[in-house]
């Protein structure tokens, strides 16, 4: 059985988060799941009981009761119940600052009836048909995942690996007018292309350039969305070499033109 809460195509934007959908899942051992490809977003899964395992390309996540994980949407391949009953929570954004998240690793938290109830509530105002009850159940939800993120700073120390990337996922954001190359960043990190890459794919699942190109593509749609410049003004902001580069990786990125964002 689940429940999902709904929202536009194009997601709702709160407290820094843009949220597309937001489930309740109580599975059994029947649930078995392929994805497929859903666009290029965030997922956070709260186990509330049970267990569930998740498939990537290069191995398997168990789940256990009071897990928390966070997975890049392109790397899942697969997820089920792995006995009889897996209740989780299940939530679809992206964000610009995914400084502190921590992917594919799961984390053990304190059960929490105060949060359960406030689940509740926010996927109750969610499925309301008022915009205020909508937007407020938004922010709620969004709350709560950052809750999420603050919790894997505060169980643990983040590695050498972790603070290499979360300097040059800074100095991306410092940098979001230029070209800056991978070689670059590397040498400014201290460390050698190769291993760059790696650990890039290790902790946010996808290399350092894939990560400044949707960091870029997601300030245009910002821009753009909110009025702030037309196309070649947000192409020029960010680092693009015409309106027409921006305009195709737009497209491919998105499914739909700049252009489309503008007429609305």
């Amino acid at each position: 059985m689940w429940e999902k809460g709904s929202f536009p195509p194009a997601g709702v934007e709160s407290c820094g988060l843009r949220v597309f959908s937001v489930w309740k899942v109580s599975a059994d051992s029947s649930y078995d799941v392929k994805r497929g490809r859903l666009g290029k977003r965030f997922i956070a899964v709260r186990t509330l009981e049970g267990e569930g395992i998740l498939y990537f390309e290069n191995g398997i996540v168990e789940l256990k009761k009071n897990n928390i994980i966070f997975i890049y949407s392109e790397s899942l391949k697969r997820y089920r119940c792995k006995d009889n009953f897996w209740h989780f929570h299940w939530v679809e954004f992206v964000t610009e600052d995914s400084n502190g998240i921590i992917f594919n690793t799961p984390l053990n938290v304190k059960e929490d009836e105060i949060e359960k109830t406030a689940f509740e509530e926010l996927f109750h105002l969610i499925r309301e048909s008022g915009q205020a009850e909508r937007d407020l159940g938004t922010a709620f939800l969004s709350l709560i995942i950052r809750k999420w993120i603050c919790a894997f700073g505060e169980k643990r120390n983040p590695s050498k690996a972790e603070n290499i990337v979360r300097k040059i996922t800074r100095k991306m954001h410092e940098k979001l007018g230029d070209r800056w190359s991978v070689a670059e960043m590397a040498a400014d990190a201290g460390v050698g292309e190769r291993y760059l890459r790696k650990i890039f794919n290790d902790i946010v699942s996808m290399g350092p350039k894939q990560y400044y190109e949707t960091l870029k593509l997601n300030t245009c749609r910002e821009l753009l969305e909110l009025n702030l410049c037309n196309i070649k003004e947000a192409a020029f902001r960010t680092g693009f070499s015409s309106q027409f580069h921006l305009s195709r990786e737009f497209k491919k990125y998105f499914g739909a033109a700049p252009s489309k964002l503008r007429k609305r």
